[in-house]
């Protein structure tokens, strides 16, 4: 993500340095080292990290964003094509295409053969997102997630099944 030859985030964090003349640089550096305020940091009026991202995780397939959002979850650094499959409970073959797709659309990276991850405000993204679509999920009867809150116990999927 660029704009005007700068990376987004640059471009915004230099908009906010404008717009708040009494801050200086180790302010914002500061305010930006806090991962759970990051993306919201990264936002000058209509612009934002936030805005770009959404856009390309909304032209995902929804295999794609399904892979994005549990790529999101994963703890580690990065992640090898074996791990995504078992995070992802697909085929090898057909893990292997998802994160393809997913370099192909920039919003993943290959730093090594065969490590996958994913730059740090995109991570926080597809957490976020991960986040989101667990929380509405609860809200959807319909949504076939393999356990559900009811009444302060937690019983089965869709079929109603004991968890």
């Amino acid at each position: 993500m660029s704009c005007g030859r700068l990376p987004l985030a640059i471009r915004i964090a230099a908009a906010r340095l404008c717009s708040h003349p009494s801050w200086d640089l180790e302010h914002l550096v500061r305010r930006l080292r806090d991962q759970q305020q990051r993306l919201v940091e990264l936002e000058a009026g209509q612009r934002g990290v936030t805005a770009a991202l959404d856009l390309s995780y909304q032209d995902l397939s929804a295999d794609l964003q399904r892979t994005y959002r549990l790529l999101g979850l994963h703890p580690g650094p990065d992640i090898d094509p074996y791990a995504a499959a078992a995070l992802l409970d697909t085929a090898s073959a057909e893990t292997g295409r998802l994160l393809e797709r997913l370099l192909e659309a920039h919003l993943l990276q290959e730093p090594n053969p065969g490590r996958y991850r994913f730059h740090d405000l995109t991570r926080a993204h597809a957490a976020h997102t991960a986040g989101l679509n667990f929380r509405n999920a609860f809200k959807d009867p319909n949504v076939g997630y393999p356990f559900r809150v009811k009444g302060g116990g937690i019983t089965g999927g869709a079929s109603g099944g004991a968890g």
